[in-house]
């Protein structure tokens, strides 16, 4: 609605429930001419910054190996209650993040693999990963 206004488009992750959605979102912003961003917000925040040129300074070395992780008690489902229902909870609403903080700080990955588990009994999707 917003491309078809006339209207730029930011978007925050999950892009689309679909590659073949994603797609279209892509052709009809092009169409109309407006300009689509995808928002990873994570990035941007201070430590997450701080660090990137800490690494990029050289004061601890070239790193060759690290472990990004996010662990947060936020009550999550109080003020997004739909997320409960999602086939992929945590890769959607937390991988991503992990991933886009990964690139951000040391590059496009090579290899990506991930196993995924549950432990909340009232959820549809994965919430470890």
């Amino acid at each position: 609605m917003a491309a078809e206004s006339g209207v730029n488009v930011i978007c925050q992750k999950p892009m689309a429930a679909s590659f073949a959605l994603a797609q279209e979102m892509t052709k009809v912003c092009r169409k109309q001419g407006v300009k689509f961003f995808i928002h990873e917000n994570f990035r941007w925040q201070a430590p997450i910054r701080a660090l990137k040129k800490a690494i990029h300074s050289g004061v601890i070395g070239e790193p060759f190996k690290a472990r990004v992780s996010f662990c947060s008690g936020f009550p999550v489902f109080d003020n997004q209650p739909f997320l409960a229902e999602l086939e992929q909870f945590i890769l959607t609403d937390i991988g991503s993040h992990v991933l886009d903080v990964c690139r951000f700080l040391f590059g496009e990955a090579d290899n990506l693999r991930c196993m995924t588990g549950r432990v909340n009994p009232t959820i549809k999707g994965e919430d470890v990963a």
